[in-house]
């Protein structure tokens, strides 16, 4: 199970979508007047906290099929992240460019260099094996 924290305190319109293959508790601190949660129906994600804006809807859970499915229901992609073990996230909010593409191209970068969010994680569980120094006396 993981426990995690929205909070999108900015006035700026927002769509921010949500899934997770495990099951997941959020609570939603404050929101902005136009900003939209959309969670995939199958999620296994129960969200407390502020409601009026969430969603749940089926989109694809392929990385790239959901920035094209994004880019036709929304009209654009601003930005994608993939998180694993949230424990918070903060937007301090973007501004989208409109006269540009609204074309997103999935690439590999650092959370950290992204300046209108902090992200917070939990630590993974992590399995490792190292050989052991055999004694030779």
């Amino acid at each position: 199970q993981n426990l995690f924290s929205l909070d999108f305190n900015y006035s700026k319109p927002m769509i921010f979508i949500v899934s997770s293959s495990e099951k997941s508790y959020g609570h939603q601190q404050s929101s902005g007047e136009d900003i939209n949660l959309y969670i995939r129906n199958d999620s296994l994600i129960k969200m407390y906290g502020y409601s009026d804006n969430i969603h749940t809807e089926d989109f694809p859970s392929d990385s790239e099929e959901l920035v094209k499915w994004a880019e036709q229901k929304f009209g654009g992609v601003t930005s994608f992240t993939t998180i694993r073990n949230l424990k918070t996230l903060k937007l301090a909010g973007t501004q989208g460019n409109k006269n540009g593409p609204s074309t997103c191209l999935l690439e590999n970068e650092d959370g950290v260099k992204k300046h209108f969010m902090q992200i917070e994680t939990n630590p993974s569980w992590l399995k490792s094996c190292s050989l052991q120094e055999q004694n030779t006396g």
